[in-house]
């Protein structure tokens, strides 16, 4: 089943972030608001909030190494809901253009 014919209105994503311990940790809170117009789907509320948290701890004084842990909701277009977490290393390099 395709998105059209689940008639699926859209999302709209919020989150706030929060610097703690001088910097070297931030946690990053925040989510998505589906949206779906139709009534052909396998939930019963057709508006879900999906939770999204993420935090953050900056390994290198610069902050371009960076261990991240995540949790994330996510809805595929047939409104089944999939759970992710994970940890992550992650390394920040700025260009010029």
């Amino acid at each position: 089943t395709d998105a059209e014919s689940q008639n699926f209105g859209g999302t709209s994503r919020f989150g706030v972030t929060k610097r703690l311990l001088n910097g070297k940790l931030i946690l990053k809170a925040g989510g998505s608001l589906l949206v779906n117009t139709g009534q052909n789907t396998p939930i019963q509320n057709n508006n879900q909030l999906t939770p999204d948290f993420t935090l953050e701890w900056l390994l290198t004084p610069d902050g371009k190494l960076r261990l991240i842990g995540f949790y994330r909701s996510v809805y595929d277009v047939q409104w089944r809901a999939a759970n992710r977490t994970g940890i992550s290393f992650s390394y920040v390099k700025d260009f010029e253009f």
